[in-house]
């Protein structure tokens, strides 16, 4: 276990290591930002996998990591099990199994970015459970305990112990001490799993809620973490986050599709900082505005039938 500054840190570590290797990251379609903050730092390629409503698909994983190949660099799977960011879809656990085999048969390294475990079920298996040869798990206590806490886990394959271990060293970015020492005490205490238990049953909460506000909306991606999503089209996306904008609602800037397909993309919704008070209402009210937006396009107002002295909003 190697402690790192933050999950992301421990990410661009990772990445940093097997770019030695020529590497390309496939990842989901509609991928982590900060994924590809850290690919785009280090000079590294980014590939998306075609999703449906359980997670990755394996058949275009497979499809994705034979073309990667072909180019001649080796690809790589980055990928988070539970409450994947921004979709909010966790793996099952014959998904994730499925999706092990063909990185085992291509030869395929995991990053495992777990770091929203603390919403996961029960019977919630990792990558790194099943094939710790050949996977790097990540955790952050961020997400776990508190944001102020910025210390990430790093398990990697014991062949690369080594070399994370001198670039851990050399970057520059190391752990508080003070942080450290606290998460010691909180861990032996046993305060620390009251925290993450509280987190997961604010969690269960808060998507009830979210729930509720999107009844009406089959395709709205509601799990177990403190994020949701809306899967529309950029255009829809971006009518929605305008109009949520003018109602004093900040949401996440529409997401974008790695493979340019402008009918894949959607809005996040964070559930977890706000007051319940006003989640109730900002739910509520990009509810109403999701309707808005998809009576719009189902019924566009043409200017041979708008209304007689209507305006065109520019």
């Amino acid at each position: 276990m190697i402690f790192c500054n933050g999950g992301q840190h421990a990410i661009w570590i990772s990445l940093a290591v097997l770019n030695k290797e020529k590497i390309t990251i496939v990842t989901d379609e509609i991928p982590f930002a900060g994924l590809l903050w850290i690919a785009k730092d280090l000079n590294i390629g980014v590939v998306g996998v075609s999703s449906d409503r359980e997670g990755m698909c394996p058949d275009e994983l497979d499809r994705v990591s034979k073309e990667v190949k072909r180019t001649g660099r080796q690809p790589v799977l980055y990928i988070s099990p539970t409450a994947q960011n921004p979709t909010g879809i966790s793996l099952s656990n014959s998904r994730m199994v499925e999706l092990l085999k063909i990185c085992q048969s291509e030869n395929m390294l995991i990053i495992e970015d777990d770091v929203y475990t603390a919403f996961s079920s029960r019977n919630h298996s990792t990558f790194a459970d099943m094939a710790p040869d050949i996977t790097f798990y990540i955790n952050s206590l961020a997400k776990i305990l508190s944001p102020w806490f910025r210390l990430g886990v790093l398990v990697c394959p014991p062949r690369f112990h080594k070399t994370i271990m001198s670039y851990v060293s050399t970057n520059g970015a190391k752990i508080s001490p003070i942080i450290a020492e606290v998460m010691q005490q909180w861990v032996t205490s046993g305060l620390a799993s009251e925290v993450a238990m509280m987190t997961h049953q604010e969690g269960v909460r808060r998507n009830e809620l979210a729930k509720q506000a999107f009844a009406g909306i089959q395709n709205a991606l509601i799990g177990n973490g403190f994020h949701m999503f809306l899967p529309m089209s950029q255009d829809d996306s971006k009518s929605l986050w305008t109009m949520a904008r003018r109602q004093g609602i900040r949401l996440s800037k529409p997401a974008i599709s790695l493979n340019q397909d402008p009918n894949r993309s959607g809005i996040r919704i964070c559930l977890g900082v706000p007051t319940i008070f006003d989640l109730k209402f900002a739910l509520a009210k990009v509810a109403e505005a999701h309707l808005k937006v998809t009576a719009a396009r189902n019924h566009p107002v043409s200017s041979g039938n708008r209304p007689h002295g209507a305006q065109v909003e520019t």
